[in-house]
C-alpha cells in the first residue's frame, strides 16, 4: 500500500481523479504511521515553489479528507497562507471542523476522540477545552 501514496498524491497534484485519490488517502490515514507520511507528502507538495494556486487548493482539499489528528495542524497553518485563496479555503475547512467537533462534543453518546484530536479541537474551537 505504501507505493500507492506517491501515485495518489500525484493524482491530487495533477487533478486527475483528485477527489477519489484524496478519499483513498483519507482511508489510508487510519494507520498513524502512514498518516504521518501522507501528511508530509501533501505538505511537501504544498511547499513546492512551482505549486500553482489550483494545485495548492486541491492539496488543501485533500487534507480535509484526512483525520483531524493527522491534518488539523496543517490546516490551521494554511489559514495564514500567503496565497489568499488557499488561506480562505483552509479557514472555511477549519470553521466547519470546529463547528462539527463542537456539535459532536455536545452529544451525550459521542464517539471518544484521540488525545491528538482533542488538542486540535481545542485549538480550532474556542468552546472546547482539552480533557
Amino acid at each position: 500500500m505504501s507505493e500507492a501514496v506517491p501515485v495518489l498524491v500525484a493524482m491530487v497534484v495533477e487533478g486527475a481523479h483528485d477527489v477519489e485519490a484524496a478519499e483513498v488517502l483519507g482511508v489510508l490515514c487510519r494507520d498513524d504511521e502512514r498518516a504521518y507520511w501522507i501528511v508530509n507528502a501533501l505538505t511537501d507538495e504544498l511547499a513546492a515553489p512551482t505549486a500553482e494556486t489550483a494545485v495548492r487548493l486541491r492539496l488543501t482539499q485533500a487534507l480535509i479528507e484526512l483525520p483531524v489528528a493527522a491534518a488539523g495542524e496543517v490546516l490551521l497553518r494554511l489559514t495564514r497562507d500567503s496565497d489568499p485563496a488557499v488561506a480562505r479555503l483552509a479557514s472555511v475547512f477549519v470553521r466547519v471542523l470546529a463547528a462539527s467537533m463542537s456539535a459532536r462534543m455536545t452529544l451525550a453518546a459521542r464517539i471518544p476522540e484521540t488525545r491528538a484530536e482533542s488538542r486540535v479541537i481545542a485549538r480550532i474551537s474556542p468552546t472546547h477545552a482539552p480533557p
